[in-house]
């Protein structure tokens, strides 16, 4: 215990206190250190110490052949190297986020990418929404340092509503607000085994508001992440320290646990302004894989973390300025548990049941939100007549919301009821029928779900893939889906904006008040594509899309303005949610790599995309929120280059076209990052490497309808080092 105790001062040490921050960050950081440190020392087994504190590698029971491959020391994957694959073995990879069962991407039916542990690794990038900057297609802008806009085709918001998010199975997609809070999404990057990303509707298998994509993020078995790794990064952008351990309990049993906490912070403002927009995160959690028998797999997983830090939120006077951004506290707190049983009868057939309990707690600075949601979901799979394979399933959602405002007055947001429960029933099933063998595939489905709100929706789809040969595919499709209303539009009480209009006599309040009549958002998309590999070593992925959407939710004025006397004397105007919206979104994308030589692969990417949505009723800033707040063009260009087995350099170039915005603008932007890796030793790695580097600071987004302040991202510096024992 001696050793033990000495070895955590060791840690404790290594981390450090950045004690700049203020005391609610301070707290975290401590909790942190002391998780990391309390997980670390609680999973080693005492053969793991020596008698002079040093780590040593705790015995395995493994044989050799279980073991996952690494050549490349502490940063290698688990995967092989890219650089060493032919395109052939690219598109021979498998994802499951298409059709809820494993296929090669080379062969589905839908605009697919997929970021693998070798990407993450050589991106140099810290988060997960930074990470999907990688797939071709998605519009990733940092609004500020702890808020990301992630959306897919169009219609881009901090609270992306469009955009269905899961992890290991388990949604995050918040259904208050509608969208994701990126700054809860974490992990150790090291133990995530790859992003799949469909651009495109997935509704018929993933259900209500899988409208313009689906982001699935899968982390490794615990079968995978054997032995310790420690994490160290520090940068001018803030520093991320994370501890994982792996073992077993026989040949059949493994687990591992793990505790990652990182600081960020603030990010420069365009003026005058100052925002301390800083956070820190503290969390944990483990995962057990069991191989119950040969044809039984449980996994079983739980998180709980907590984020503490400042946000700019909009406040809102009666007086001049009426409306302006400050500085506020945030403080997140989740816990989850999740497991999963799975059956396989064959190679064709299988069989799981998946159940999770997750608990949220989010209170900034107008409510307090105290959210649980409990999932329960069947599936299975089989084949039918030789040439069908069916896939259907069921599954169960409710959540509890309770929502209590923290303010009063013109700030205060009130919704009613305070208490809700929520529940979801859906069922799906898809035939994938082999017209000709390895040729010509008809794919068709639906899902059926009972939503709050808007009761029955109806989500079918049909897609064909034809592939004359194993390098080339052309393939179609087209979809329904929808995107149910969230809470806020049908039981919110707030009031929304204020100004002092020119010749108005008194300032305007614009009162929102929710809907209960709203139908869901619909949309119907046409797509198609097409794979090649025209020559040896290079690949080209080519996507077009159409989309018709119909109620988009806007706010309208159902009333004359009324003059208020108190607090202040005020007109206040009536607006209410509405389905108001409609339009298309059209446009494509282009994808390639091409495998220089054996030790450098190039991977480029073009999207262009045009959003024409319109309100005629509705308030002037709706038409801004769907048609300027996506770039039109994006392009990308990224370089992975080994220079020896234990040196590698990595480069990335993005180009970003301006928003639509007229006040404030946001113009368009080139962005250059670049890191060296270096493996003294097999068990060591060093990265440094620049982000931004030939733009000091710049802006990518403002969300017009909640900030006034425009956050800038800033150049910055990191060094990072990795340890696996």
């Amino acid at each position: 215990m001696a050793d033990r105790t000495s070895w955590l001062c060791k840690l404790e040490a290594i981390m450090g206190s950045n004690a700049g921050g203020n005391s609610a960050r301070i707290e975290v950081r401590e909790r942190a250190r002391i998780w990391c440190a309390a997980i670390l020392i609680g999973a080693l087994p005492a053969r793991a110490w020596s008698a002079g504190n040093d780590i040593v590698a705790p015995e395995l029971t493994l044989d050799a052949a279980t073991l996952p491959a690494s050549s490349k020391g502490a940063g290698a994957a688990a995967d092989p190297d890219l650089t060493n694959l032919s395109l052939e073995d690219l598109l021979n990879i498998e994802v499951t986020s298409v059709s809820k069962q494993k296929q090669r991407i080379g062969d589905a039916a839908a605009a697919v990418f997929v970021i693998s542990q070798d990407d993450i690794h050589r991106s140099g990038m810290t988060t997960i929404p930074e990470l999907l900057r990688l797939a071709p297609g998605l519009d990733v802008a940092q609004a500020s340092a702890g808020q990301w806009a992630v959306g897919s085709r169009g219609m881009n918001a901090v609270h992306n509503d469009n955009l269905l998010v899961l992890m290991d199975g388990r949604t995050v997609y918040q259904t208050l607000f509608s969208g994701v809070y990126w700054d809860q999404v974490d992990y150790v990057l090291a133990d995530l085994d790859r992003i799949e990303v469909v651009r495109g509707p997935g509704a018929t298998l993933w259900g209500a508001n899988a409208v313009n994509g689906v982001i699935n993020i899968v982390t490794k078995s615990a079968k995978e992440t054997q032995g310790l790794r420690v994490d160290s990064y520090g940068g001018t952008d803030g520093n991320i320290q994370s501890v994982r351990y792996g073992g077993n309990v026989d040949n059949h049993v493994f687990y591992r646990v793990y505790g990652k906490y990182r600081s960020m912070e603030n990010f420069p403002v365009v003026g005058d302004a100052t925002i301390f927009d800083g956070w820190d995160s503290a969390r944990g959690g483990f995962r057990v894989d069991a191989e119950l028998t040969g044809e039984d797999l449980l996994t079983v997983e739980s998180d709980v973390y907590e984020n503490r830090g400042s946000r700019p939120e909009h406040v809102l006077s009666l007086t001049p300025p009426f409306e302006q951004d400050v500085p506020m506290i945030s403080d997140t707190e989740e816990q989850y548990i999740l497991g999963r049983w799975t059956h396989t009868f064959s190679e064709e057939s299988d069989v799981s049941v998946q159940a999770y309990y997750d608990r949220l707690n989010f209170e900034e600075v107008n409510n307090n939100d105290t959210q649980q949601t409990y999932d329960i979901e069947l599936q299975h799979r089989f084949p039918l007549a030789g040439f069908n394979e069916i896939i259907w399933g069921a599954g169960y959602r409710m959540v509890t919301d309770n929502v209590v405002p923290l303010t009063t007055g013109i700030n205060e947001t009130i919704f009613d009821p305070e208490r809700r429960d929520n529940s979801w029933i859906n069922g799906f099933v898809q035939d994938d029928v082999t017209v000709f063998p390895k040729k010509l595939h008809v794919i068709a489905g639906t899902k059926v779900e009972e939503v709050p709100y808007t009761n029955l929706e109806i989500e079918p789809s049909g897609r064909v893939a034809f592939t004359p040969d194993d390098k080339n595919t052309i393939w179609a499709g087209v979809s329904r889906a929808i995107r149910s209303p969230a809470r806020w539009e049908e039981d919110i009480h707030t009031v929304a904006e204020v100004s002092m209009p020119a010749g108005a006599p008194a300032p305007v309040a614009a009162l929102l008040s929710g809907n209960r009549a709203l139908n869901s958002e619909q949309m119907t998309s046409l797509e198609a594509g097409y794979r090649t590999e025209p020559v040896k070593g290079l690949s080209l992925d080519i996507a077009g899309f159409y989309n018709f959407y119909h109620g988009m939710i806007s706010e309208v004025q159902t009333g004359a303005p009324a003059f208020v006397p108190a607090p202040s004397p005020h007109l206040q105007v009536p607006l209410q949610t509405s389905n108001q919206g409609d339009g298309v979104d059209y446009g494509f994308e282009i994808s390639g790599q091409w495998k220089v030589r054996e030790n450098w692969r190039l991977q480029a990417s073009y999207s262009f995309d045009q959003t024409l949505i319109h309100a005629p009723d509705a308030i002037s800033i709706a038409d801004a929120q769907w048609n300027d707040t996506a770039p039109r063009h994006q392009a990308q260009v990224h370089s992975y280059y080994d220079i020896t087995k234990d040196i590698e350099v990595n480069a990335s170039c993005y180009f970003v076209d301006a928003l639509g915005y007229t006040s404030p603008a946001i113009g368009d932007y080139i962005r250059v990052d670049s890191n060296v890796v270096w493996r003294p030793a097999k068990h060591v790695e060093f990265m440094a490497g620049f982000r931004n580097i030939f733009d000091n600071e710049h802006p990518e987004f403002l969300d017009v309808q909640r900030r006034t302040t425009v956050t800038q991202v800033p150049r910055s510096f990191f060094i990072s080092m990795a340890l696996t024992f």
